[in-house]
């Protein structure tokens, strides 16, 4: 399998690199490019013992910068059987039927037990190494979980938070937590990356460079931002709407009962003038008789 050093390179040359995630590090062909470049810290991700040797001297060396992970990804932590094949890129946890018919001479060399990490339990320790900004790169060389990491560092809030992502991938369904191409660059699309490169040299494996697009992301989000004003203002508008029609009707209804009362009050007024005359009268009436007597 072709190395990333120039993709390193080319990574380094866009901005400094802060943190390198590697998952599928193997021997760490990768390592020196990174440092050479000036990664603050390379994190190395690796299940296989017989690869893991070549991560420990680099680590004893600079252990401030290298730091060996010893562990596969998988869905839980635990331990788990580890499929160690004579084609060593494609090893891994599982060995489904499909990778046999893409390497028909693939055959397992040994079944050593690894320890395994959870995407969560992965995240929780590497989190401290990807805080403020700062150029972090994913290196995700292991096909074999490509959609269980990515989805993993996702979920646990820190895939924005790598610049730039290099990836090699499965062009068809090989393994169940490895995804495939397309489906993978859709969904990281769709998170904010932008495919620089692609490269399908191989028939079954594309390697891809992906950067944040952050001016895109902001866009969007002002975008989303301005949606939910506007929501809020229709909602602000309606219900401003719907308290003048209330006011309006209980407006009315009080115009209507002030007039009725108005009305009564004029009607007994008129009633009193009468009853005065009335009274007025029969006063007159009895003064009158008063006299004749």
């Amino acid at each position: 399998m072709q190395d990333w050093t120039q993709d390193i390179a080319a990574c380094a040359a866009e901005s400094r690199l802060g943190t390198v995630l590697h998952i599928g590090a193997g021997e760490a062909t990768e390592l020196p490019a990174c440092l050479e470049a000036g990664a603050d810290r390379v994190l190395l991700v690796e299940p296989d013992p017989q690869q893991i040797g070549a991560l420990r001297g680099p680590a004893a060396r600079d252990p401030e910068r290298v730091v060996p992970i010893e562990a596969a990804l998988a869905a839980t932590t635990g331990r788990a059987p580890f499929q160690r094949l004579n084609l060593a890129a494609l090893s891994g946890l599982e060995l489904p039927g499909a990778l046999r018919e893409i390497f028909p001479g693939l055959r397992v060399t040994a079944t050593p037990e690894v320890d395994t990490l959870s995407p969560a339990d992965l995240a929780a320790r590497i989190a401290p190494d990807l805080e403020g900004e700062g150029g972090h790169l994913l290196l995700l060389d292991a096909p074999q979980v490509a959609e269980l990491a990515l989805h993993g560092l996702a979920e646990a809030g820190l895939l924005l938070r790598f610049d730039q992502l290099l990836l090699r991938v499965s062009d068809g369904p090989v393994w169940a937590a490895g995804g495939t191409a397309g489906t993978l660059l859709g969904w990281l699309r769709g998170q904010g990356f932008a495919v620089v490169s692609q490269d399908r040299a191989d028939p079954d494996f594309a390697r891809v460079v992906l950067r944040l697009d952050r001016a895109a992301m902001a866009t969007r989000k002002l975008s989303r931002e301005n949606a939910e004003l506007r929501r809020a203002r229709d909602t602000a508008q309606a219900e401003i709407a719907a308290l003048q029609a209330s006011v309006e009707a209980e407006t009315e209804t009080h115009e209507k009962h002030r007039a009725a009362l108005e009305a009564e009050l004029s009607g007994r007024g008129a009633e009193v003038e009468r009853l005065r005359s009335e009274l007025a009268e029969r006063d007159a009436q009895a003064t009158r008789l008063t006299g004749e007597l």
